[in-house]
């Protein structure tokens, strides 16, 4: 584990949608998140893309891009997800990092 970081948050309806950003100046497409609950549920996600974004206006492609980050398609607890976390595909043991050898 080369950095890692704790934030949290506090969710005042059940049932709703959160979203963060990654709080790390770089992020590489292989590092991986570990997400805990409050439940001591853990989430294993990886498997992080990016693609190239065209910038459109009223009238057509206006001749700029970025690259933005993929919000979706993850691999959450070794499964292929839609970057979605499901409670009942939560694991009850805490798991340990995988190292990337590159």
């Amino acid at each position: 584990m080369i950095k890692d970081t704790t934030v949290e948050y506090t969710i005042t309806e059940p049932d709703n949608y959160l979203s963060t950003n990654i709080p790390f100046e770089n992020f590489k497409k292989s590092d991986i998140i570990i997400v805990k609950t409050k439940n001591k549920i853990y989430f294993t996600i990886s498997g992080f893309h990016h693609y190239a974004y065209l910038h459109y206006g009223m009238f057509g492609y206006v001749g700029s891009h970025d690259c933005r980050f993929a919000d979706g398609n993850y691999i959450v607890n070794g499964r292929t997800q839609n970057g979605t976390l499901l409670k009942t595909e939560g694991k009850s043991e805490k798991p340990l990092p995988l190292l990337n050898k590159n």
